[in-house]
């Protein structure tokens, strides 16, 4: 795993990111949240600037108001980041709008909540012309689909994650042990340790980012089944009420990127 530091200082001077060549006009974009069958609350948060090539999905968690206000000041920093800091900056800027957002909710916690644990997942899709750029903490995921393949871009911070890492768990094991909702990193706890990777981008592919909401219910290969074709608005559609149908225990949230313009 690439130290987002030192991708930070590698790129300080030279990273510019460029959203306006004929891929990144092509791209389409859909976005759905849903609080679910059995939860009273939606604290997941969602973020769409597609114009700008930039999507986010937060997962929220604290209780009432808590969580909420974690999720929600994640996705308020990223949409009230200037255009002109993300040409400039890219990645760099959305590292330094996240830490921002994850001292905000621990100041948060310690003047309204008597410390109480207030936190957040996040992950991050930033397209240019060349690469998806990816940042997350936490266990909503991105996943990619090239050539009617589905993977997963990003790896959980969970305590059932590092028992695969460390071969106790086989990876179909993982989002169906009691651990997997055990986090091992989040925004607004302990302290901001971003994870970060680079992947090259190709025409056609297409990203989803979610929140545990949507896998915890759907395996991968009916997650694949159901965004191979049609439309991102139709697919982010189905999916929720795929996971509606299938009980929808937590929270779910969908972003669906088409670079094919669907």
């Amino acid at each position: 795993m690439i130290s987002i530091q030192t991708f930070v200082n590698h790129i300080k001077n030279t990273f510019f990111f460029n959203s306006s060549s004929t891929l990144m006009k092509s791209i389409v974009s859909a976005e759905v949240s849903d609080k679910g069958c059995v939860r009273k609350r939606n604290e997941d948060a969602i973020m769409s600037r597609s114009e700008l090539g930039l999507w986010a999905v937060a997962d929220g968690m604290g209780g009432h108001l808590a969580g909420d206000f974690a999720s929600q000041e994640i996705v308020s920093v990223l949409v009230s980041l200037p255009e002109e800091d993300l040409h400039q900056y890219g990645v760099q800027a959305i590292t330094k709008a996240l830490e921002q957002a994850h001292e905000n909710i621990k100041d948060y916690s310690r003047a309204e909540l008597e410390g109480k644990t207030v936190g957040s997942t996040v992950v991050v899709l930033l397209l240019d012309d060349e690469n998806a750029h990816c940042l997350w903490i936490g266990d909503s995921r991105l996943y990619r689909l090239r050539d009617d393949m589905l993977e997963p871009l990003t790896r959980d911070h969970s305590q059932a994650f590092a028992l695969m890492e460390q071969g106790l768990l086989s990876r179909e094991e993982v989002d169906k042990h009691p651990s997997s909702h055990v986090l091992t990193r989040a925004m607004g706890s302990g302290d901001f340790n971003l994870d970060y990777q680079c992947y090259p981008l190709e025409k056609g592919d297409k990203f989803l980012l979610c929140s545990d909401g949507l896998y915890g219910e759907l395996s991968n290969a009916k997650i694949a089944e159901s965004i191979k074709t049609g439309t991102a608005q139709n697919n982010t559609q189905a999916l929720l009420q795929q996971t509606l149908d299938s009980g929808a225990r937590d929270n779910v949230s969908i972003i669906l990127v088409d670079t094919n313009g669907r």
